[in-house]
C-alpha cells in the first residue's frame, strides 16, 4: 500500500509526533558527533548531490553552476539526462521535468549546461541493485517510457542507494508517490537543522548549504533511504501507511 491519494487528496505524513522524533534524532546525532571539547568526530565521506533538471534549467541553477559550485566530487546528474544533452534529443522531451516558467530558455541553456556538466559524474539506474520494494517503484517509474521516465528512474535509484537530490518543482515527488513510494514532507525548520548538523559533520554533500537552499530555484531537498540522510532520520516502517508490507520512503524538505 502506498501513500498516494485518499479521497482525492495527498496523505500528508508524518504526524507532529513523528516530526518531533526526527528532530530529536538530529539533536542526538549532533551530540554524538561532538566531543566535550567541541571537536567533530570522524564520520563517513560525504555523498554527492544529484541535481534535478528543474534546478539545472533554471536561471538560478545555471548561475550557481557558473559560479563554480558544481565542482567535481560534489554533484551528479542523471545519465539519461546527460545522454539527452549530448544526443540532441527533442526539446519537448524535457518539458515535464522543468518548470513551465523555464520552458522558453531550455534551448538557450542546453549548450551551456553541456559545457558546465562535462566533468560531472552521471548516475545510471540500470547499474545499481535495489531491494525488491525499491525496484518495484523503479519499474513503475520507467513504465511510461521516454526521457522523463528514465530520468525519474535514475533519480529514484540514486536516492535509494545514495540519498540526496535537489529539485525546483514537486513533480519528482508526485511521480514517486504515484509509483508506490511514501513521500514525507517537512518544513523549513527541520531542513535547516539538517543542514546545520549533518553538513558540518561531513556526512552529507558539501554542495548543500543554506545559501544554495535560499535560492528561488532550490525548492525541494530530497533525502532517500540510504546513506547519511536516510540513516539520520531513521527507518520508517510500514505502520505509517497502515500496511504490513515495507514501503519505500523519501523525505522532502521544503524551503
Amino acid at each position: 500500500m502506498s501513500a498516494r491519494k485518499e479521497g482525492g487528496r495527498p496523505i500528508w505524513l508524518p504526524s507532529i509526533e513523528q516530526r518531533g522524533a526526527a528532530r530529536a534524532r538530529i539533536e542526538a546525532l549532533h551530540a554524538e558527533r561532538t566531543s566535550a571539547e567541541g571537536e567533530v568526530r570522524e564520520v563517513p565521506e560525504p555523498d554527492l548531490l544529484l541535481l534535478d533538471p528543474s534546478f539545472l534549467f533554471s536561471e538560478e541553477g545555471i548561475a550557481w553552476l557558473r559560479e563554480g559550485h558544481g565542482r567535481e566530487g560534489e554533484i551528479i546528474v542523471s545519465a539519461s539526462l546527460d545522454h539527452w544533452l549530448r544526443s540532441g534529443g527533442a526539446t519537448e522531451e524535457v518539458f515535464p521535468l522543468v518548470s513551465p516558467y523555464d520552458h522558453g530558455g531550455i534551448e538557450e541553456r542546453r549548450a551551456g549546461l553541456f559545457q558546465l556538466l562535462r566533468a560531472s559524474p552521471v548516475f545510471d539506474s540500470e547499474r545499481v541493485d535495489l531491494p525488491r520494494e525499491d525496484e518495484e517503484v523503479l519499474l513503475a517509474l520507467r513504465e511510461p517510457g521516454g526521457l522523463a521516465a528514465e530520468v525519474l528512474a535514475d533519480e529514484w535509484a540514486f536516492l535509494q542507494s545514495h540519498s540526496w537530490a535537489l529539485s525546483k518543482i514537486h513533480y519528482p515527488l508526485d511521480k514517486f508517490r504515484d509509483a508506490g513510494a511514501a513521500v514525507l514532507e517537512y518544513g523549513r525548520r527541520l531542513r535547516e537543522e539538517m543542514v546545520d548538523v549533518v553538513i558540518p559533520g561531513k556526512a552529507a554533500p558539501p554542495a548543500v548549504t543554506r545559501a544554495l537552499l535560499a535560492k528561488a530555484a532550490a525548492k525541494w531537498l530530497i533525502v532517500g533511504g540510504a546513506g547519511a540522510g536516510g540513516a539520520l532520520l531513521g527507518p520508517i516502517g510500514a505502520s505509517i501507511v497502515g500496511s504490513g508490507v515495507a514501503v519505500p520512503v523519501v523525505r522532502a524538505f521544503d524551503p
